[in-house]
């Protein structure tokens, strides 16, 4: 039997949302499209409950986020009408019910996780004692999928160091970048995208280090607390090189993207980012103080880990202070390596074979 129809279960629209989960599952949605009869893109945590047809063979369907029992039983509705032979799901601490959903249906689950925090159990804290029982519990239920899809090997390695089982690993991918822009190194854009809880404290700490320096352009963007906000505003106040553009559409990041040289990230704990190839899709570099996915910006020569703004700033000036041949070099890389290793149908393609495997076993 080969399955006909899949829904891709996740928690918000990511056109309405900022969450790089919601973005992978949904561009995973659209690549699965094109191997199946039906894709149904759920989202579960939306404003309101209602069913759209993007195309004849693309629905989005949205579950109003609230009771729990009541939100259930309209998805066992619509299940009833749209009949799914697969269930893929990304990003959801809702996954208990999903499971017992598909068990009712004896249809298959995947479960991708969403980053390396799914991999392992929390450490009970008494200052929040419930969240880390929460956690601890959807972990727990994980392990009951048909197929775990780990984002990079070192989490399917924490995975299997947890439960003795080793997911598939399918990268986080994108759609190939055709737009041809071509770098122009007058001025060299530094940029920082995301939400406040990933320290962009350290990145505004750097832009003030080097706030003397005709040469860069530190550029931030993303969705920050009101203290945050203040902040950067009183930073542009007395820098010259420093820009608070606040939260911007995909189109916008893709446009700063297409014009930066540099992006900075300073996450404590990520999956795959997806700036991290949107970026390389577009040549830029990537430096990260932290994060560094399977070893991929060293071992590719395609970025840098850096320990401390002050090797930041170092690496920044060592690229492009003088002769530009060494950034160029990486800025092409990068790009080559994202071409190859990050597109979006080849990822779509992995996903689907994967969820074949399940019925020919």
């Amino acid at each position: 039997m080969n399955p006909k129809t899949i829904i891709i279960i996740t928690g918000e629209h990511p056109y309405k949302c900022t969450g790089g989960s919601e973005m992978q599952a949904y561009l995973i949605a659209k690549g699965l499209s094109a191997y199946y009869r039906k894709t149904i893109f759920c989202t579960v945590f939306s404003k309101e409950t209602c069913i759209e047809f993007e195309t004849d063979n693309f629905v989005h369907l949205s579950l109003k986020n609230g009771f729990l029992p009541w939100k259930i039983l309209r998805f066992l509705i619509f299940m009833r009408e749209l009949k799914p032979d697969v269930f893929y799901v990304r990003c959801l601490y809702s996954f208990w019910w999903l499971k017992l959903v598909s068990k009712w249906y004896k249809k298959p689950i995947i479960y991708h996780l969403s980053s390396d925090g799914q991999t392992f159990y929390k450490k009970l804290d008494h200052n929040s004692l419930l969240s880390s029982l929460f956690h601890n519990f959807y972990v727990w239920t994980i392990q009951f999928s048909s197929k775990i899809i780990a984002q990079t090997k070192v989490q399917a390695e924490l995975y299997k160091k947890t439960f003795n089982i080793l997911p598939n690993i399918v990268y986080n991918a994108q759609p190939i970048v055709t737009n041809g822009v071509q770098k122009n190194y007058s001025k060299i854009y530094i940029i920082w995208i995301g939400k406040g809880f990933k320290n962009p404290e350290k990145f505004t700490a750097l832009a003030i280090n080097m706030r003397n320096s005709e040469l860069f352009e530190f550029i931030i963007a993303g969705i920050f607390t009101a203290r945050q906000i203040s902040s950067f505003e009183d930073i542009q106040k007395y820098t010259t090189n420093f820009r608070y553009l606040g939260e911007i559409s995909r189109t916008e990041v893709f446009r700063q993207l297409d014009n930066a040289h540099v992006l900075i990230n300073t996450s404590l704990m990520e999956g795959f980012p997806n700036t991290f190839i949107e970026a390389w899709l577009r040549g830029v570099i990537v430096i990260s103080d932290k994060i560094n996915p399977d070893n991929i910006l060293t071992e590719k020569g395609i970025g840098f880990v850096c320990n401390g703004i002050n090797e930041i700033e170092s690496k920044l000036y060592e690229l492009f202070s003088g002769d530009l041949t060494l950034a160029k070099d990486y800025s092409a890389k990068a790009k080559e390596y994202a071409f190859k290793n990050h597109n979006i149908n080849e990822a779509s393609g992995k996903i689907f074979q994967i969820i074949q495997g399940l019925y020919q076993s």
